[in-house]
């Protein structure tokens, strides 16, 4: 089965979800499925809906846009009956180079094939429809799902030809990257917290103890470790002085 990070995500959109459960059956075992990929750099945040790594051929950033997508001198996407301008092309390709480009200063993988891709699961377009910045073969629509991993398969060939393709080390080296390292407190975190713990308590007792000030009898108790005993001295030296 696809290596899926994470494992079960959770889907802002139905068109997102379906694309992604597509992918999820029909990619190969040596493949990985990244969903929701957020990064930030010192230009803005990128979000790339998909990213699919593809043994032996290519890693390809997909953009998902589900409702009804069309383009008359730009690209629109109608929702709930109102009509938006949106930028897929752009907004995919940015990622696509970021995420490139974060890889890149943190291993060698910007010199193996990094393509983006658009899908429309619930829109059609013509055999023929093609534009400079994405033609037929980078576009994916519902009709394509049946296929789509073939497809993102022939994108990421004929977009970049010139690179090299992910082989188990490169995608090894991948998945670290994109997934973060994984960290654990050290020695000294956990002693300074204790300390912290222990100075907030003391003043806790601190308090109680001035509450409690004119009480002739009291009764303390508390597991083991948890000043009970300091506590109780504490109280006594003040009915000593007291008195």
């Amino acid at each position: 089965m696809v290596t899926l990070i994470p494992p079960e995500p959770t889907f802002v959109t139905s068109s997102e979800q379906l694309v992604w459960e597509n992918l999820r059956d029909s990619l190969g075992p040596e493949d990985v499925l990244f969903a929701n990929l957020r990064l930030t750099d010192e230009a803005k945040d990128y979000e790339a809906d998909l990213v699919v790594v593809l043994a032996g051929v290519g890693v390809v950033v997909v953009e998902v846009k589900g409702g009804l997508v069309s383009f008359d001198d730009g690209w629109k996407i109608e929702r709930k009956g109102k009509v938006h301008e949106i930028d897929p092309v752009t907004q995919v390709r940015d990622a696509k180079y970021a995420l490139r480009k974060y890889v890149g200063q943190r291993s060698s993988q910007a010199t193996i094939v990094w393509a983006h891709a658009l899908v429309t699961p619930y829109t059609s377009f013509a055999d023929d429809f093609d534009l400079p910045d994405l033609p037929r073969w980078a576009l994916h629509d519902k009709g394509d799902l049946a296929d789509l991993a073939a497809r993102l398969a022939v994108t990421a060939r004929k977009m970049e030809r010139d690179f090299e393709v992910p082989d188990r080390v490169h995608i090894d080296s991948l998945i670290r990257i994109l997934s973060g390292k994984p960290t654990a407190p050290t020695l000294q975190d956990v002693a300074d917290l204790v300390e912290g713990t222990a100075d907030r308590l003391t003043q806790e007792q601190a308090t109680i103890l001035q509450v409690t000030r004119l009480l002739p009898r009291m009764e303390i108790r508390g597991g083991a470790g948890s000043g009970k005993t300091s506590l109780a001295l504490a109280q006594a030296k003040q009915l000593t002085r007291g008195r």
